[in-house]
């Protein structure tokens, strides 16, 4: 089958309709080349000293007696080849939605101008277990220049997340703006809340 484009011929394969998603597709086959690599969920962790609040007034405790305690963990991961400190730029934002067209939407993000701060916005008592967020493990592997950034929040049980869409824009070299890479990570219909499992 022919390749989809915007330009080629016959008009029936062509996919693009904007001349962003060139800009879009490039970007992507950028990240792909350079090894950009970026993964973000939601998941189960197994917790001895889990005691995290619901939105519920009085909290709820789910437990059998026998049981091993667990709980929901928001789990993000970033790595980026070839980078300079001096020479290089990234940005990156976690969207977190709830169900629904009006749902709310909770919006995690960074840069490397301010490396160890966490950006948030929107209502994150609604979703997570701690009312400060700590910023995100950034370690810079001098050697073969990779830069990997990586964090882990709790939830709450009752979290309500469903989708999220991961977005990570890098420049290798922070003065050439066409040699971009960007990739974007989206789930979709995420099953991981109490009520969905019991």
């Amino acid at each position: 089958m022919p390749s989809a484009n915007m330009w080629g011929l016959p008009e029936r394969y062509r996919q693009w309709s904007e001349p962003g998603e060139l800009d879009a597709a490039i970007g992507a086959l950028n990240a792909a080349v350079l090894g950009v690599s970026a993964s973000a969920s939601v998941d189960i962790k197994f917790d001895n000293s889990h005691h995290i609040p619901t939105s519920e007034t009085g909290g709820t405790i789910i437990s059998d007696g026998t049981a091993i305690p667990a709980r929901f963990v928001l789990n993000y991961h970033l790595y980026l080849p070839s980078f300079s400190s001096e020479n290089s730029y990234y940005q990156w934002s976690l969207s977190l939605f709830e169900p629904g067209s009006s749902g709310k939407q909770i919006v995690l993000s960074g840069d490397s101008a301010q490396t160890a701060n966490l950006i948030t916005t929107g209502e994150i008592s609604s979703a997570f277990a701690e009312s400060n967020l700590k910023s995100p493990e950034v370690s810079h592997d001098t050697k073969n220049g990779a830069l990997t950034i990586y964090n882990s929040h709790p939830l709450k049980d009752d979290h309500y997340i469903n989708a999220l869409v991961l977005t990570v824009i890098y420049w290798p070299d922070k003065h050439d703006h066409s040699a971009i890479a960007k990739l974007v990570v989206i789930e979709d219909k995420i099953n991981a809340s109490w009520r969905d499992i019991l």
